[in-house]
């Protein structure tokens, strides 16, 4: 089932978003797990905004980060889309405090999460990057026998994605916990 409200992000040729309000369709969405940054979201759902957001939200309009992920939406044929802060109304504390709850079920029951793990803000992008090949590889642990001990050497490479500025935030622990 939708969350209450997701973005319905049209065809790769529309070029407006609509902020959908859901009455409990049953339909598959894609959550997005982004990093606001220190100076906050330029963009966001609010009680000035809300009905503007139903009429349409110009892509131009939105953040990089947010663009990529209407993009990845579009390009893999799902409809809709569930941004924290265009979904819930940021200074409604009714509606915050009672869609906030729901995201726990809003990151399971999502057909898929985008995380947008190397971007520090909205504005960053995560498509395109010039620096993603240094990102990716698996983690592993390399061990060196001894011939003393059972113990060994032992050597520990990370993935830099597990020490990005996204993945230091406690809500996105129970993101990953829960998908």
């Amino acid at each position: 089932m939708l969350p209450k409200r997701v973005l319905d992000v049209g065809t790769n040729a529309a070029k407006r978003l609509l902020l959908h309000i859901s009455p409990g369709e049953v339909a598959p969405y894609i959550a997005f797990s982004h990093c606001w940054g220190p100076n906050g979201i330029p963009l966001k759902t609010t009680t000035s905004t809300i009905k503007d957001h139903q009429q349409g939200i110009d892509f131009r309009h939105l953040p990089k980060n947010f663009q990529d992920a209407v993009t990845v939406t579009r390009s893999i044929g799902i409809r809709y889309l569930w941004i924290d802060c265009l979904c819930i109304v940021q200074n409604d504390n009714t509606d915050w405090e009672v869609e906030s709850s729901k995201m726990s079920s809003i990151y399971r029951d999502a057909y898929l999460v985008i995380v947008a793990t190397q971007a520090t803000n909205s504005c960053e992008g995560f498509l395109d990057r010039k620096d993603a090949s240094r990102y990716f590889g698996p983690e592993f642990v390399y061990k060196q026998p001894s011939i003393r001990d059972n113990q060994g050497t032992q050597t520990r490479h990370h993935n830099p994605v597990t020490y990005s500025s996204l993945n230091r935030r406690a809500w996105v622990l129970q993101e990953n916990i829960l998908h």
